[in-house]
């Protein structure tokens, strides 16, 4: 299946439901470091409901943003993850 998707891609191929799905489900870090622009990945996934795969979204978080959370005791909700999103794949 194609990598790199964007939003509206992603929703033609899996549908809305399934898009909307993966991005309530919570992420974990990926341990990867975008060295180039100090940027860190972040991964959440779900089984599509049609048995075809995995839906995965990809996030990427600034230093800006781990100092925010870090001012906020940790919270990961003080991430505007929406304007995190960096792309979607299927696998």
């Amino acid at each position: 299946m194609k990598n790199e998707m964007t939003r509206q891609e992603a929703i033609k191929i899996v549908g809305r439901e399934e898009v909307e799905r993966v991005e309530r489900e919570n992420c974990e870090p990926t341990n990867r470091l975008i060295s180039d622009s100090n940027l860190t990945e972040w991964i959440a996934t779900i089984d599509l409901e049609n048995g075809d795969g995995c839906l995965e979204i990809y996030y990427l978080t600034t230093p800006q943003d781990e100092k925010e959370v870090e001012e906020n005791g940790g919270d990961l909700g003080a991430i505007d993850w929406e304007n995190r999103i960096d792309h979607y794949s299927i696998i």
